[in-house]
């Protein structure tokens, strides 16, 4: 009877022993779990911080850049304002033109075509050899961006800390070739504002310059014709009456050749107008398309940097899944190596299915095991086939936790599923 006290005793103390582990290892659980649901508060914390950061930062150059449109369109209206009254001025004092002028405006015509021939061949040139330079620099990014990804890539399999600080450096470095280019193609463009406005400056001072020569012209012509005009009124007053209805007619001619010679200078007046119009719309589809392009190359570069971005939360995910397996490699191993010593508190349960082929060249065969435990079911299961020996194994954890090994090595549900079939 006492024996059967103690023994009972024994039995009461190793039970509260075992409930006693059990508390504390789902204690233990619960910490790991509220640990892992701070960590991930504190990853999406991070994450939303990030997110409102780059929208901040997004809305401030936008700003910037709608106040850097403005400031462009005003200054555009008032150089057009001014070329107006420049343009209504020199109309006004256009109308007491003679052929000397229209001789003059008419080589300044040509110069000025040549000039803008030339110019606009230069600019063809300059605008292909920039795309050029971009496109082979695009290019040089992309083997640099492919090589740094190499890299990277045998880093991180030869070290979990290596790969990470080359991943750092790779993004670091792209962007700041991101920020170089952007910054580049923003010098560029206003390199190219300010050669449009030196350009439009010389003009400018140029058509002044002609101005004061067309007037200095006009001057010295009006006092010929003032000159001309004396000594012809002289001379008619000594003709007879057929000599002065000659004259008349002579002065009738010459009043209709001078009606004819405005008429084609006002129409070619508009047509140097109507010219100057369409080269203003030009530049303005021509800075239009250049804000669709940088635009799109903002687009394509935060496309870039969140499939990056994506890129890297996929290896950490991967890099986490695989500790937590080798994690769970260590424990299945050591409890393995206590199941040897002791199967007490587990109950296994074993099917097995074999088969030999006809010719006796392929052998198969299948053996399946079950483990129960407290806090996890062990599905094991042995694969023999023609002299090699395989070890699947199917974890599930009570608390939901699902995974899958093959020899020790953390694999997928799909490759787990066929290959045990």
């Amino acid at each position: 009877k006492k024996e059967a006290e103690r023994l009972a005793k024994e039995e009461a103390k190793r039970k509260a022993e075992e409930e006693a582990k059990a508390l504390k290892e789902e204690e233990e659980r619960k910490k790991a779990e509220a640990a892992e649901k701070e960590r991930r508060a504190a990853e999406e914390a991070a994450k939303k911080q990030a997110e409102e950061e780059a929208k901040a930062k997004a809305l401030k150059e936008e700003e910037e850049r709608k106040k850097r449109e403005e400031d462009t369109k005003r200054k555009a209206e008032e150089d057009e304002k001014a070329r107006l009254a420049a343009e209504e001025a020199a109309r006004k004092k256009a109308e007491v033109a003679d052929k000397d002028r229209r001789a003059a405006e008419e080589a300044a015509k040509k110069q000025a075509e040549e000039e803008a021939k030339a110019k606009a061949l230069k600019e063809e040139e300059e605008r292909k050899k920039r795309e050029e330079e971009a496109k082979r620099k695009t290019e040089d990014d992309e083997k640099a961006r492919l090589a740094a990804e190499e890299a990277a890539k045998k880093q991180t399999e030869a070290s979990d800390k290596e790969r990470k600080a080359a991943e750092e450096a790779a993004k670091k470095r792209e962007e700041e070739l991101a920020q170089a280019k952007a910054k580049e193609d923003e010098e560029k463009r206003r390199k190219a504002q300010a050669s449009e406005l030196e350009e439009e400056k010389r003009k400018k001072q140029q058509a002044l310059l002609e101005e004061e020569e067309r007037k200095k012209s006009q001057e010295e012509a009006a006092k010929k014709k003032a000159k001309e005009d004396s000594e012809k009124l002289k001379a008619e007053a000594k003709l007879t009456d057929l000599a002065s209805e000659e004259a008349a007619k002579k002065l009738a001619e010459e009043a209709a050749a001078k009606e004819k010679a405005e008429a084609e200078r006002r129409k070619k007046q508009q047509d140097l107008l109507e010219e100057e119009e369409r080269k203003k719309k030009l530049a303005q589809e021509k800075a239009s398309e250049e804000e669709k392009k940088r635009k799109r190359a903002l687009e394509l570069e935060e496309e870039e940097k969140r499939r990056k971005a994506a890129a890297i939360a996929e290896q950490e995910r991967k890099r986490r899944a695989q500790e937590i397996a080798d994690a769970e490699r260590r424990r299945q191993a050591e409890l393995d190596s206590k199941n040897q010593k002791s199967d007490n508190n587990l109950t296994a349960s074993t099917q097995s299915s074999s088969y030999k082929s006809e010719s006796g060249s392929e052998e198969y065969n299948r053996t399946e095991e079950t483990l129960e435990e407290r806090n996890k079911t062990i599905t094991r299961i042995t694969i023999r086939k023609n002299g090699v020996e395989t070890v699947y194994k199917k974890v599930e954890h009570k608390w939901g936790g699902v995974f899958f090994f093959r020899d020790n090595v953390s694999v997928s549900y799909s490759i787990f599923d066929l290959e045990t079939k």
